[in-house]
């Protein structure tokens, strides 16, 4: 499967780097989208279609989309 952000439709994510403060480097266990920064732990379940279920389903699991997120806030809800 190949990976698609839910978010934003970028097709490529990398591994987070952390940079210790005495400047040694170690890859962590989470993943970011390189189109629009998201960070997740599994690419391959962070880009699976959202599953079927409750709207409040949908946000438990975070696939919320950006776009309904903005509407959310603009409505006040």
């Amino acid at each position: 499967m190949s990976f698609r952000c839910p978010t934003c439709d970028a097709t490529r994510y990398a591994s987070v780097t952390v940079t210790r403060p005495n400047g040694t480097v170690y890859r962590s266990s989470l993943f970011t989208c390189e189109g629009c920064s998201a960070v997740f732990t599994d690419p391959a379940r962070y880009s699976r279609p959202p599953p079927s279920g409750s709207q409040e389903s949908l946000e438990r699991r975070g696939w919320e989309s950006r776009r309904t997120l903005e509407a959310r806030s603009r409505s006040g809800r």
